[in-house]
C-alpha cells in the first residue's frame, strides 16, 4: 500500500494503526486546520455523524487538502514520525488515572470516566510537547492548589522518576565536559562560591539567558560560549542546524534570524524530547504486559501508575545506561 499522509499521526493511529502513515506537518509554520463547523456542532450534539450531510465532510476535507497539498515529506522528519508519534500515541492511550470527583470539583468539569486521555503535540518550535485535556495542561499542574491530587492510581501508588541535572548532563556532553562524577549542582556551587540552592538558580538562569561575566572564564562556559558561537555560523553559513540524536533540523528557511543564545536553548530542549523518546520507547518495551503503565512525561520526570508487586528497578536501569542520574518519589496521589 502507499503513503497514507495526515496531518496529526498521534491522532490517526488511535484509530487506523497502519505503518505506512506520514505526518506530512511536521513543521510549526504549517497551516493548521481545524474542521471549524463541525466541531461548533459537536459541541451541542452527539449524534454528529447523522447531522453533517457527506457531501460538506467531502468538501471540508478538499479544503483541508488544498492548504497541505505543497507540503513535502522531509527525510529529517523520520525520527518524529516514526519512534515521536508511536511514543505520543501509546502515552495518550494510556491515560492519566483520577478521582473524578475530585477532577469535577477542582475544574467544573465531569470527566467521562475516571481515566482521561489528554492530546499530546510535538509540532512546537523546540519540539518540547505540550500535553491537553479540555483546556488543562498536565505539564503546567500547581504544587500548592490541589491540582496534582485529581491524579490518583489505578495500581498502588504513583511513582515519579526525576532525572537530576538533566540540561547541565546533555550539554556536558555535547561540549565534551567531564564532571568526574560528582554532584553537577555540588560541582557548580564549589565553582561559583555558593550554596547548593543558589548554584542550581545561576546555572539555570546562564543556560537559558547567557553566560555571566563573572564566571566566563570558568571551564565549562567557556566551551559552552564556543560551542553556542559555532552552531549559530553553522546555521548561518549551511543554512540549518541538526540535533545528534533525532537529526531534525532547525531551518533558518523557516525561523529566521535568530540570536545565537535562542538557538542554542532551542538545540537543547529538542535533545532532551528526543533523548526522552528513547527513555520512553524503552520504557514501554520493558512495562509490555505489567500492570504498573507510565502515565505523563514531564521533561526531566516520568510518572508511573505503580503495581508494587512489580520492580521498579527495571525500569530505573533504562536511565542507568543512559549516564543519567535519577531520583524517586512515591505517593498515594501526583502530590509528591
Amino acid at each position: 500500500m502507499e503513503k497514507i499522509q495526515v496531518k496529526n499521526k498521534v491522532d490517526t493511529i488511535q484509530y487506523l494503526p497502519f505503518k505506512n502513515i506520514e505526518d506530512i506537518s511536521m513543521q510549526t509554520s504549517h497551516p493548521t486546520i481545524h474542521p471549524s463547523i463541525f466541531q461548533d456542532i459537536q459541541s451541542r450534539t452527539h449524534n454528529i455523524n447523522y447531522t453533517v450531510p457527506i457531501s460538506k465532510v467531502f468538501e471540508k476535507c478538499d479544503a483541508a487538502y488544498e492548504k497541505v497539498k505543497h507540503l513535502q515529506y522531509k527525510q529529517y522528519y523520520d525520527f518524529y514520525n516514526t519512534k515521536a508519534s508511536i511514543v505520543f500515541g501509546a502515552l495518550s492511550k494510556n491515560g492519566i488515572p483520577i478521582d473524578t470527583k475530585l477532577f469535577e470539583d477542582k475544574y467544573e468539569y465531569k470527566p467521562p470516566s475516571d481515566q482521561i486521555y489528554p492530546e499530546y503535540n510535538f509540532k512546537t518550535a523546540t519540539r518540547r510537547p505540550s500535553c491537553l485535556y479540555n483546556g488543562i495542561n498536565f505539564l503546567a499542574l500547581n504544587k500548592e492548589d490541589g491540582s496534582r491530587e485529581v491524579i490518583k492510581p489505578k495500581n498502588d501508588c504513583v511513582i515519579e522518576i526525576d532525572i537530576s541535572s538533566y540540561h547541565p548532563t546533555i550539554l556536558a556532553n555535547l561540549i565534551g565536559y567531564n564532571f568526574g562524577g560528582e554532584n553537577i549542582h555540588q560541582h557548580f556551587a564549589d565553582l561559583y562560591g555558593v550554596d547548593y540552592k543558589k548554584a542550581k538558580e545561576l546555572t539555570f538562569k546562564q543556560l537559558y539567558g547567557g553566560i555571566f561575566k563573572e564566571y566566563k572564564n570558568i571551564e565549562f562556559f567557556k566551551q559552552t560560549q564556543t560551542f553556542i558561537d559555532n552552531l549559530h555560523s553553522q546555521y548561518n553559513q549551511q543554512g540549518y542546524i541538526e540535533s545528534p540524536i533525532s537529526k531534525w533540523r532547525f531551518e533558518k528557511e523557516i525561523l529566521g534570524e535568530i540570536k545565537p543564545q535562542k538557538l542554542f536553548n532551542y538545540l537543547l530542549q529538542e535533545i532532551e524530547t528526543s533523548q526522552n523518546i528513547g527513555l520512553m520507547w524503552e520504557i514501554f518495551k520493558t512495562l509490555n504486559g505489567k500492570n504498573s503503565y507510565l502515565f505523563l512525561y514531564v521533561y526531566d520526570a516520568f510518572v508511573f501508575d505503580w503495581d508494587t508487586k512489580e520492580d521498579i528497578e527495571e525500569v530505573v536501569s533504562i536511565f542507568k545506561k543512559r549516564g543519567l542520574v535519577t531520583t524517586i518519589k512515591t505517593g498515594e496521589t501526583y502530590n509528591l
